[in-house]
């Protein structure tokens, strides 16, 4: 819950700032994200992980809040659903197993990308044919790579993630200079 709060603050920022700025910034945070999938190593780390699975939640609150917080912002801020930071969160700060960590991230992004539409609602014409069109689309495009993910192993499913957003980087900065000054 501290993400959605927090995600409102981040697209009050996105107001403030150059358009141009912020996907500049996306791009960078692209590349980050991308590179920490392809470091490799364990990603299951964080002091919260007990022996016996699950999430020791007394002492992992604080990390709890603040990862919370951080990718609530970033939602708002850029106008992202947030998983490619949510996951390394949850994996990363709690120590959560990735199929848990994927399936915790959904519920988040939910909740955060909720917040941040909400954060943006008024502002922008919203096309129903194209959102509905775009939505439905993703939810059978989900459902569909869902089923697929239990077949592939994690390692290539994170290092597909990776180049799909090092694909993607290079355009959004393209974009940034082709827009010219703002």
């Amino acid at each position: 819950m501290t993400g959605a709060g927090a995600a409102f603050a981040g697209a009050a920022v996105n107001r403030l700032l150059d358009p141009r700025l912020v996907l500049a910034g996306f791009a960078l945070l692209m590349i980050a994200a991308g590179t920490r999938m392809l470091a490799g190593g364990d990603w299951v780390g964080g002091g919260c992980a007990l022996p016996e699975g699950g999430v020791n939640w007394r002492g992992c609150l604080p990390k709890s809040i603040a990862g919370g917080l951080a990718v609530g912002f970033l939602t708002g801020l850029f106008g992202v659903g947030g998983g490619f930071l949510i996951i390394p969160a949850f994996v990363l700060l709690l120590g959560l197993p990735m199929g848990s960590a994927v399936a915790t991230s959904l519920a988040v992004i939910v909740v955060n990308s909720a917040a941040g539409f909400a954060a943006h609602l008024g502002e922008v014409h919203l096309d129903p044919a194209v959102t509905l069109a775009f939505a439905s689309t993703a939810v059978v495009g989900s459902v569909l790579a869902g089923r697929l993910a239990h077949r592939v192993p994690t390692v290539r499913l994170q290092r597909w993630f990776a180049y799909l957003i090092f694909a993607v980087a290079p355009f959004v900065l393209v974009q940034v200079a082709a827009s010219g000054p703002g």
